[in-house]
């Protein structure tokens, strides 16, 4: 077989997965979730808290506590997905990691 009939096969093999994929998120529709973390739940005095998980591609995402009143806060963007939780975690002071404790991880 011909090294073009080869690179066709595979062309009409490889174009409708990518449509599909394109197509999916297309569909996708992206919603505001506010998250929040109460310092009070951290083990040890709050310097800087963040969060990372499946949306954020777990790349740490800093919050922020505008009001100094240990309630720290950040608007992610994420896809809505009604039939499946999203893992994450904070990530305290650069290097503890703790589940949301409002919202504990589904097993």
């Amino acid at each position: 077989m011909s090294r073009k009939k080869i690179l066709m096969g595979l062309l009409w093999i490889a174009i409708p997965i990518l449509l599909m994929g394109i197509a999916s998120k297309v569909n996708a529709v992206e919603v505001p979730v506010e998250f929040t973390y109460d310092e009070r739940y951290s083990p040890e005095p709050v310097t800087s808290v963040a969060i990372k998980g499946e949306f954020t591609g777990y790349q740490v995402i800093p919050m922020s506590d505008t009001d100094g009143d240990g309630i720290w806060s950040i608007v992610l963007f994420i896809e809505e997905r009604p039939t499946k939780a999203y893992f994450y975690v904070y990530v305290i002071n650069g290097t503890i990691t703790q589940y949301d404790p409002n919202n504990p991880p589904v097993g």
